[in-house]
């Protein structure tokens, strides 16, 4: 959830029954090694350097 959309981590947090976002960033952490903001940034930089494939060659 947090590599797609601009949904803040606070809506995330409070969505996700964690309480607090500083409880779900501890969590998150915990779990990807990488903060919220971070993963998010790098999902982002991936997807952007995908190129989408080349469309087949018309036929002769």
């Amino acid at each position: 959830m947090p590599e797609s959309g601009d949904t803040p981590i606070e809506q995330i947090a409070s969505r996700s029954g964690f309480g607090s976002p500083a409880n779900f960033r501890h969590h998150f952490h915990r779990l990807t090694g990488t903060s919220p903001r971070a993963y998010r940034t790098a999902f982002r930089t991936f997807t952007a350097t995908m190129a989408p494939p080349d469309p087949p060659a018309p036929p002769d």
